[in-house]
């Protein structure tokens, strides 16, 4: 049976043969699709809680994504391992070691939900006066955090599934289980903000059951997968050799997001600091440049599964063509995109919030955040490349002294002289920027390394 026969009958795309860019692309539309289609239903709960609860209420679900992302992408890091770990055992034929590695992650996936859930509810207080959360929006940013945690082993479940059919080729499945769980929430957020007047804890908790429908779904589907990644519940268990490979190539992916994430926390306590308005403003825009953000993910987690195909197969100079690949479409396509971002800047904004004032102060987080989105894409790829050699340790280093030690420098030294949402702003293109360089040299070197 021919290679794109094979593919179109099992939705598993092999990267280890044929060409490149077609099968990048079956690979990425469905994943950008996902991505889009869950964003377009959070924008719709956004959209909703801005013009019918008020910019108060945006304000409080939409400050609080730095501090959600800050709990969970430590774990993240472990689930885009699961993906380079399974990957690598199917590009070596080792149907019992990958099967090994889809019990451990999802193994994983259930603990670390708990513990983070846990911790959530413990500390979400606390985390949001060290934010310097307004204090007339820290009483609902509390509530809808608290009961967001509630659903964190679901949304853990979510992300190991979903990385496990990754590691196959199969990007259709997770598109259709994440889109079931997203009209599930939208229906749920009209329900409980507009019929129930739930307002935030509405929304939340739509988040949260949308959330366990479509990691069940996921769930649901591994247990019917061939036998190389069929999950069975009794075989359920943490293989020590395959924790420590995850541990290995995801903790210090692991490290790096949520380093990351503290200074998007750090970023977000300066944003608070300027003012309800400059929240509101903040939420907005990346309820619009979000979705370009998707473009560079998707690229990435196909050069992380094409990658670990090709590495697992020890094919070298594939390994590379697929970085390259990779770079000219991430790249052409994201520039084309947020041109036509910003450009329809206003218009898209005047969704989430009708405020003019806050409506320039958004357009003025856009310029730098839309505009040199391309460079963020360019980082993407080349993390991506790495991520599927499992080499990221050093990377890890670079970025947080490279990275985000200069941002934390930028946000206590510089910004408190020059106290504006452009001179914020700025870093973000700039400490991009050094993140792509790191990267590709890094990349470059592990490129020579494969045997």
């Amino acid at each position: 049976m021919s290679d794109s026969v094979k593919t179109k009958r099992t939705g598993n795309i092999s990267f280890t043969e044929g060409r490149i860019w077609d099968k990048m692309l079956l690979f990425v539309l469905p994943i950008a699709a996902a991505s889009i289609i869950q964003q377009l239903f959070h924008s719709a709960d956004t959209a909703v809680v801005g013009r019918f609860v008020g910019k108060e209420a945006l304000a409080a679900v939409g400050g609080t994504t730095p501090l959600v992302n800050l709990f969970i992408e430590f774990f993240v890091g472990l689930s885009n391992a699961a993906n380079v770990v399974v990957a690598r055992f199917i590009g070596q034929g080792d149907k019992k070691r990958a099967g090994d590695a889809v019990h451990t992650a999802i193994s994983v996936a259930l603990i670390s939900g708990v513990i983070v859930g846990v911790a959530g509810l413990l500390l979400s207080k606390p985390m949001l006066r060290l934010m310097l959360v307004p204090e007339d929006i820290i009483g609902l940013s509390a509530e809808y955090l608290r009961i967001y945690f509630i659903g964190m082993p679901f949304l853990m479940l979510n992300n190991f599934s979903s990385a496990i059919f990754r590691s196959r080729g199969n990007t259709k499945k997770p598109l259709c289980c994440l889109s079931v769980g997203g009209i599930v929430n939208v229906g749920l957020n009209l329900f409980f903000v507009l019929v129930l007047n739930a307002g935030v804890a509405g929304v939340a908790w739509a988040t949260v059951i949308s959330s366990g429908v479509s990691s069940a779904l996921l769930i649901f589907l591994l247990t019917r997968e061939d036998e190389i990644v069929r999950l069975c519940p009794g075989k359920l268990r943490i293989d020590r050799e395959i924790l420590a490979m995850l541990a290995k190539i995801g903790l210090p992916s692991g490290f790096l997001g949520s380093v990351f994430s503290i200074s998007n926390v750090c970023t977000q306590s300066a944003i608070n600091s300027l003012g309800t308005d400059a929240v509101s403003a903040s939420s907005a825009a990346v309820n619009v440049e979000i979705y370009l953000q998707f473009i560079g993910n998707a690229f990435a987690q196909a050069t992380t599964t094409a990658v670990s195909q090709n590495y697992g197969a020890k094919k070298r100079d594939r390994c590379v063509s697929v970085i390259k690949t990779a770079l000219l479409l991430c790249v052409s396509a994201t520039i084309v995109l947020s041109g036509a971002v910003y450009i329809s800047g206003r218009r898209l904004l005047r969704i989430f919030v009708t405020d003019a004032a806050v409506i320039e102060i958004a357009m003025t987080r856009m310029k730098y955040t839309v505009v040199f989105k391309f460079v963020q894409s360019v980082m993407d790829i080349m993390s991506g490349g790495l991520q599927g050699y499992g080499y990221t340790l050093v990377p890890a280093l670079i970025s947080v002294f490279g990275v985000c030690g200069v941002r934390l420098f930028w946000i206590f030294a510089v910004f408190p002289h020059y106290r504006t949402l452009g001179s914020l702003m700025v870093i973000y293109p700039v400490t991009q920027a050094i993140a792509a360089v790191s990267y590709t040299i890094a990349a470059w070197y592990r490129s020579r390394k494969i045997d």
